[in-house]
């Protein structure tokens, strides 16, 4: 085990791993970010993340409780992954400046970025069709998700009801942002996500064969209870303000439109996208498991 010991808060590789936190492009220039919870570090090892370091307070994180977490996770982690992961143990002082719950016991993962391709993506559907006989896969597309958070709860949603592959259109919320990491508890590193434009999207889909449905309220929308979705499909969600754009029906005519039903005549005439992305993927995991 290598071991750096930190106890100063200005210390130059503190400061460095800080900027992390708030500074988008810190995250894309270094190519690595934070990972912060023992939860999220775990997912993160057992998928087989590149880790690099791992920052704790002894004060407050026990080794003891750090080498069960590796433990757990080593076999798939070592099998992709041959580096050792440095360990870096903080003052409470230094700690805190890279964590944001830094007075309980925690743990923070110094992770390099992976970018995955639509051939990446291929690869894993393929996979899982040979080992788990699933031809039908699941495919949720997000257009144009602009807020971390929400990002991060529509993944949590969409590893909680089986989703196969996340496709990202024009979307600024990153992806490595620490409330997309914290309000995914660890599924931003444990699904499939790559990054396509529409056109692109589109022509994947058809090769794939699998049909499109987009939430978009026009003449055609119909419940997803009305719809045959334990089949292959993709959803489509589309941005907190403006929802799924008419791009979707112009680029593939066939795709049917999707509504969520709600109670008329009340203040609330639309859900925040998390909400309606877990509604959706929710009736698609009961139509599944009839």
């Amino acid at each position: 085990m290598r071991i750096k010991e930190i106890t100063s808060p200005q210390n130059p590789l503190i400061k460095d791993f800080a900027q992390l936190l708030t500074k988008s492009k810190e995250r894309r220039r270094q190519g690595i970010f934070l990972i912060e919870g023992f939860r999220e570090v775990e997912r993160a090892l057992s998928t087989g993340y590149p880790i690099k370091s791992l920052l704790y307070c002894p004060v407050r994180t026990s080794v003891a409780d750090v080498e069960a977490l590796l433990n757990r996770s080593q076999k798939t982690w070592t099998a992709l992954n041959p580096k050792e992961i440095q360990h870096i143990h903080c003052s409470e002082k230094a700690f805190a400046k890279v964590a944001y719950r830094s007075e309980i016991t925690n743990i923070v993962a110094v992770a390099e970025r992976v970018e995955r391709t639509q051939a990446d993506l291929l690869l894993k559907l393929k996979h899982d069709q040979e080992q788990n006989d699933k031809d039908q896969p699941m495919i949720l597309i997000l257009e144009g998700i602009e807020k971390p958070g929400n990002l991060g709860a529509i993944l949590r949603s969409a590893d909680a009801f089986g989703v196969d592959a996340v496709i990202l259109v024009n979307c600024s919320a990153e992806l490595e942002h620490p409330n997309s990491l914290r309000n995914s508890l660890g599924a931003a590193l444990a699904l499939p996500i790559i990054e396509l434009g529409l056109s692109h999207c589109v022509e994947l889909l058809e090769q794939l064969e699998i049909p499109l449905y987009v939430t978009h309220l026009n003449a055609e929308s119909l419940p997803p209870t009305e719809l045959a979705l334990q089949q292959a499909c993709a959803l489509v969600l589309g941005a907190e303000a403006t929802g799924a754009s008419d791009d979707w029906f112009k680029a593939q005519p066939q795709a049917q439109a999707v509504l969520i039903p709600m109670v008329e005549q009340r203040v609330v005439d639309s859900l925040n996208v998390s909400v309606a992305a877990a509604v959706v993927l929710y009736e698609v995991n009961r139509q599944r498991t009839l």
